[in-house]
């Protein structure tokens, strides 16, 4: 379990770095999901 445990722990983490260098094709993908959730 404590293998799983730390990737949902570094997730969080990572998910705003990946944000902040996403590139235009994957803000153009994301943006339409956004607006649907």
């Amino acid at each position: 379990r404590s293998s799983t445990q730390q990737k949902i722990s570094t997730a969080p983490v990572l998910l705003p770095r990946l944000e902040n260098g996403v590139p235009r094709w994957a803000q153009q993908f994301q943006s339409p999901a956004l607006v649907e959730a």
